[in-house]
């Protein structure tokens, strides 16, 4: 088997298998961890402070 032939076989199962597995719906929970303390006005994006830590929270 010539190397052309596996990777158009490897590139034909990605396609075949790769649709089924991002359209599976997510189970479970998430667990976010920080190494601060949340503070609550952290989590209104109207109150958050200029500095980058708070916006870990409102991009998670």
């Amino acid at each position: 088997m010539t190397s052309r032939a596996l990777v158009l076989i490897l590139v034909a199962a990605l396609v075949l298998v790769l649709p089924a597995a991002l359209l599976a719906a997510s189970e479970g929970q998430l667990t976010y961890a920080v190494h601060i303390s949340l503070a609550p006005t952290w989590f209104d994006p109207g109150e958050t402070p200029g500095m980058i830590t708070p916006y870990m929270v409102l991009y998670a």
